[in-house]
């Protein structure tokens, strides 16, 4: 329900979904978020797992998402390797549409060719203004 009840142990590499709060109090027997958006971040979590893993992302691993602007979540993405960058949400969106269209991009042929020459810089994908999908590189 996302009622917090003790803090998070602190770990070298994410083993497990964390959330983070905008909130700077002490959210320890609070609910940081309102339970319907708690509830959307978890599936879209695990909607995007599922997307990743089948795709030329697999075993990469969505290990946190963080709020930014407005209603906008952007959930972090880490390989093996240590890379790092984002998949951008916003909770006002139908997050299965954008995971529709996160799943063309992931297939595009444009896109994958692109992806192989940029792999370790890229910032994010920013499925925000779906049907369209604005990705970065560092550099």
């Amino acid at each position: 329900t996302g009622f917090v009840f003790a803090p998070a142990p602190k770990f070298s590499s994410p083993l497990y979904f964390e959330l983070l709060s905008a909130d700077a109090n002490e959210p320890i027997g609070r609910y940081p978020l309102p339970m319907a958006d708690w509830q959307k971040l978890i599936a879209g979590e695990k909607q995007l797992a599922v997307i990743l893993a089948s795709s030329t992302f697999s075993g990469q691993k969505v290990y946190q998402a963080a709020p930014a602007e407005l209603r906008d979540w952007y959930f972090r993405v880490k390989n093996d390797s240590g890379d790092n960058w984002e998949i951008r949400l916003d909770l006002n969106q139908d997050f299965d549409a954008a995971m529709k269209t996160l799943t063309s991009v992931l297939v595009d042929p444009n896109f994958v060719k692109d992806l192989k020459i940029h792999r370790s810089k890229l910032e994010y994908l920013d499925l925000r203004f779906a049907p369209k999908v604005f990705y970065r590189y560092n550099n």
